[in-house]
């Protein structure tokens, strides 16, 4: 008889330990199913930002070009070597934006606020 009750107890055990296999397997599931929802919301909202960024970039570059040039000085120099050196600085009225171009070869932009 012991036997038996041993063997009843081992079932009943190995019923137990199904059951929260299975109820792991479900609480898996849902956690990948949520992770799944998390991802496609971070790529949704990194599209976004992405989307508010070259929105605003759009807005800067319109008001660069719509706003008029209130001044410009030029520097032009000449080396003993030949090489010749450009330094240019716009003001616009746009928000103080100043662009300064300097040595002919390579073009460089400054931009203060």
């Amino acid at each position: 008889m012991g036997e038996k009750e041993l063997t009843v107890e081992k079932k009943v055990g190995i019923v137990e330990l199904r059951i929260q296999v299975i109820g792991l397997q479900q609480t898996m599931e849902a956690l990948l199913r949520k992770v799944d929802k998390l991802e496609n919301e971070l790529e949704m909202k990194a599209d976004i930002t992405h989307v508010q960024e070259m929105v605003k970039h759009s807005v800067v570059i319109k008001k660069i070009n719509d706003s008029k040039s209130i001044g410009m000085d030029s520097k032009v120099g000449i080396s003993l070597d030949g090489k010749v050196s450009l330094e240019s600085i716009v003001e616009q009225t746009t928000g103080a934006i100043k662009i300064s171009a300097t040595n002919i070869n390579g073009v460089k932009t400054n931009e203060t606020k």
